[in-house]
C-alpha cells in the first residue's frame, strides 16, 4: 500500500486579491484619463464632418462642370441657409422654415428644412436644393451627408448657403482640438466652421461656430507682363479656399482710355473691378478683386479694351471677409512731381470698428525701369517693366492698418519730372 501524500495548496488571501483589483482600477482611471475616449469620439466624428464637407465640395463641383457652369442651373436662393436637420412638421417634400426646431435668429437670412421623408435625396428635394441626379454619367452621391449628430440641442448640424452662382457648406467641430485648430482648418468666413465652398457664397452662418475673421496674412503672389495686347493670364496655386484674390494691374494704352473689360478664372468667378484711374494715350493702373476664393490652382484672366503692354500682380490674402469686403477706396493721378511721387491719402471710415485694414497699392509710373521703394510701413510686392515708346515701372505694395483711419499708400521714385497713377484699396478683415 502507497502511503497517502498530503498537498497544501495556498489560495491568495481576500486582501491580496483586493489589493490587485484596486491595482487594476487604478491602472484603468490612468488609461481612461491618458486616452480620454469622448475626446477621441468627437475628434472622430469632427474627421467625419471634414470629409463630408469635401464629398459634398467635390460633388458639386462635378455637378458644375457636367452641367456647363452655374448659369445653366440652380443652387438655391440666395439669403437662405439650408441645413441638414429635417423638420417633422414640414408637411411636403417642398420642406419649410424649420419652424418646429428652435433654430437661432438670423440677421439678413432665413432657414430652409427638408421633410424628413427626402432630407438625404440627390434629386433636389433633400436638403442640399441641387439635383446631382442630373449629372450625366452617374450621380457623384448616393445620398445626402449629414452630421453625425445632427441636432439642434447641441449646434451640430451642416449648413449650405448660395449667393445664386456660388456656394458655402459649413459643420461646426466639437473636440477642444479641433476648435483651436479652427483656423489652419475653417476655409470659410467663420471661426470655428469647417467650411468648404467657391464664390462669394451668402447665408447666416448660424452654425456652432461665432462669426469671426481670422488674422489677416500674405500667403504668395505671382507677376505677369505682356507687350502684345489687352489680355493676360496670370496663375496661383494650391489656393486656400475662402482667401481674398486681388489682381494689380498697369499698363500703357493708346488711343484713349482703357478700362478694365473682364477680370475672370479658371473656375467662372467673375471678379469685381475696383476704382481705376488712368491717363489718356499714357498710363493707367487698377485692380479686380474675389472674396472667398474657389481655392486649388487658380488662373485669372484680365481683359483691358485698348491697352498695348500690361504687368499684372496676382496676390492672395487670408483673413478678409468673404462678402462686401471692401472698405474704401482711392486714385490719384500727377503729372512731373519728382522725388518722392506716388502719394494718395484715403480715410477708412466705412466701417468705423474695423481694426486692422489689408490696404493695397499700385502704380504705373513713367520712369526709366528701377525698383521703386515701398512706402513707410508698405511692403513691396512686386516692381516690373512695361514698355511703349520708352520704359514705365508698374509697383505693387501692402500693409495692415493698427487701426481704422487715415492711411497713405506711397512709393518713393527718385526721378522727377514723372507721370503716375497710383490706386489704393482698403479691404475689411
Amino acid at each position: 500500500m502507497y502511503p497517502l501524500h498530503h498537498h497544501n495548496r495556498k489560495a491568495f488571501t481576500l486582501i491580496e486579491l483586493l489589493i490587485v483589483i484596486g491595482i487594476i482600477a487604478v491602472l484603468a482611471i490612468v488609461v481612461v484619463l491618458t486616452l480620454n475616449p469622448m475626446a477621441l469620439l468627437q475628434q472622430s466624428r469632427d474627421s467625419e464632418r471634414l470629409s463630408d464637407m469635401n464629398t459634398i465640395t467635390n460633388a458639386l463641383n462635378i455637378y458644375n462642370e457636367d452641367q456647363g457652369g452655374a448659369a445653366n442651373y440652380s443652387l438655391g436662393i440666395p439669403n437662405v441657409t439650408y441645413i441638414s436637420i429635417p423638420d417633422p412638421a414640414a408637411t411636403t417634400t417642398a420642406g419649410d422654415q424649420c419652424q418646429g426646431l428652435g433654430l437661432p435668429a438670423l440677421a439678413s437670412s432665413t432657414y430652409h428644412c427638408a421633410a424628413t421623408s427626402t432630407y438625404r435625396s440627390i434629386n433636389g428635394a433633400g436638403w442640399i436644393p441641387v439635383n446631382f441626379s442630373n449629372v450625366t454619367m452617374q450621380p457623384p452621391l448616393t445620398t445626402l451627408p449629414v452630421d453625425p449628430v445632427n441636432a439642434t440641442s447641441s449646434g451640430e448640424y451642416y449648413e449650405y448657403a448660395t449667393g445664386g452662382t456660388t456656394f458655402e457648406v459649413a459643420a461646426a467641430p466639437e473636440s477642444q482640438k479641433s476648435i483651436s485648430q479652427s483656423s489652419s482648418f475653417a476655409q470659410g468666413s467663420s471661426q470655428n466652421l469647417i467650411a468648404l465652398g467657391w464664390g462669394n457664397g451668402s447665408g447666416g452662418g448660424s452654425g456652432g461656430g461665432s462669426s469671426s475673421s481670422s488674422s489677416i496674412a500674405f500667403v504668395q503672389s505671382a507677376v505677369t507682363a505682356t507687350y502684345s495686347g489687352g489680355q493676360s493670364n496670370i496663375t496661383l496655386n494650391s489656393v486656400k479656399a475662402g482667401d481674398l484674390l486681388v489682381v494689380m494691374v498697369g499698363w500703357w494704352q493708346y488711343g484713349g482710355n482703357s478700362p478694365i473689360s473682364s477680370c475672370t478664372d479658371n473656375y467662372g468667378d467673375v471678379f469685381d473691378a475696383a476704382t481705376l484711374h488712368d491717363r489718356p494715350f499714357l498710363n493707367a493702373s487698377g485692380m479686380c478683386y474675389a472674396p472667398n476664393a474657389h481655392g486649388g490652382n487658380t488662373t485669372v484672366t484680365m481683359t483691358l479694351s485698348n491697352a498695348t503692354s500690361v504687368s499684372n500682380t496676382l496676390a492672395e490674402f487670408s483673413g478678409i471677409a468673404t462678402t462686401t469686403p471692401v472698405d474704401a477706396w482711392s486714385a490719384n493721378m500727377v503729372t512731373g512731381l519728382g522725388a518722392g511721387a506716388g502719394t494718395n491719402n484715403i480715410t477708412s471710415n466705412a466701417n468705423a470698428t474695423t481694426q486692422a485694414d489689408l490696404v493695397l497699392g499700385v502704380v504705373t509710373d513713367v520712369t526709366p525701369f528701377q525698383d521703386l521703394s515701398a512706402g513707410t510701413g508698405f511692403t513691396l510686392i512686386s516692381s516690373s517693366q512695361i514698355n511703349y515708346n520708352g520704359t514705365s515701372t508698374v509697383a505693387t505694395e501692402y500693409t495692415i492698418q493698427s487701426a481704422a483711419g487715415s492711411v497713405a499708400a506711397t512709393f518713393t521714385d527718385p526721378n522727377s519730372g514723372d507721370y503716375y497713377v497710383d490706386v489704393m484699396g482698403a479691404f475689411k478683415p
